[in-house]
């Protein structure tokens, strides 16, 4: 199936994730760390750029999206879901804070949980338009009042209906369960390497697996949230994410 985007992360780029008490990933597991870019061929809902928060931390936090910038758009193409509510197309304004709800509002995350509101954003706006066409966001903790603390995750949505999207081998695989104690069980139609990668970044354990179904012991991790990067033998890489609890 061919890849409507790409994306420069630089999770890949240096193994680097901002040491905040969140993380943001694609619904599909992909982290979207800080200047993460998310390339799109195409408009609409094949362009669905899908996101969830997971805390990291020992505690409840706080949390807020800001809509920072716009390029070469003129804001009516804009699809916007974020903390479980959707604003009509054209609804957002660059500047907007969300959630809308007063000027000090937030959304409270619980200790190790991942939102599953399925929010997501798309453009549809586009055709005969300059290129690249631009689309900010970012995330951000806040305090029990509303002022900003911590680090933040910024990343930007394009659409170039200029760019040439290659088809993207990845490894094929099933992980399961994503939320583990004990062992997690992964599945490979192919001998693949793997890193399993904490939310700083570091390199915690590295294997080899080959094709089949292979269980893999969580049981001596510390509890928190995971990257496992597989690898294989051509080099082509699949992201994926646990929770150890």
């Amino acid at each position: 199936m061919k890849k409507l985007y790409f994306t420069i992360s630089l999770l890949f780029l240096g193994l680097f994730i901002s040491q905040a008490q969140f993380t943001v990933a694609t619904h599909h597991g992909e982290a979207i760390t800080d200047g993460s870019l998310f390339v799109f061929s195409q408009l609409g809902t094949d362009a669905d750029l899908g996101f969830d928060i997971t805390n990291t931390s020992g505690g409840t936090i706080d949390m807020r999206l800001e809509y920072v910038s716009m390029v070469n758009g003129d804001g009516t193409g804009t699809w916007l879901c974020v903390f479980g509510n959707c604003i009509a197309p054209g609804g957002i304004t660059v500047g907007d804070v969300f959630p809308y709800a007063g000027t000090n509002s937030f959304t409270t995350i619980a200790a190790g949980v991942t939102t599953d509101y399925l929010d997501h954003f798309y453009n549809t706006y586009g055709d005969g338009s300059a290129f690249p066409l631009d689309y900010v966001f970012r995330f951000f903790e806040v305090d029990a009042v509303g002022n900003e603390i911590g680090d933040s995750i910024t990343f930007t949505y394009r659409y170039d209906g200029t760019a040439a999207v290659e088809d993207e081998n990845e490894v094929s695989f099933s992980l399961f369960p994503t939320l583990a104690t004990d062992f997690v069980n992964l599945t490979v139609t192919e001998n693949v390497s793997a890193q399993l990668i904490n939310t700083q970044g570091q390199i915690i354990k590295q294997y080899k697996f080959e094709a089949g179904t292979n269980k893999i012991d969580v049981s001596m991790l510390s509890k928190q949230l995971y990257y496992v990067l597989l690898t294989n033998e051509l080099g082509h890489r699949s992201l994926s994410k646990i929770i150890i609890k």
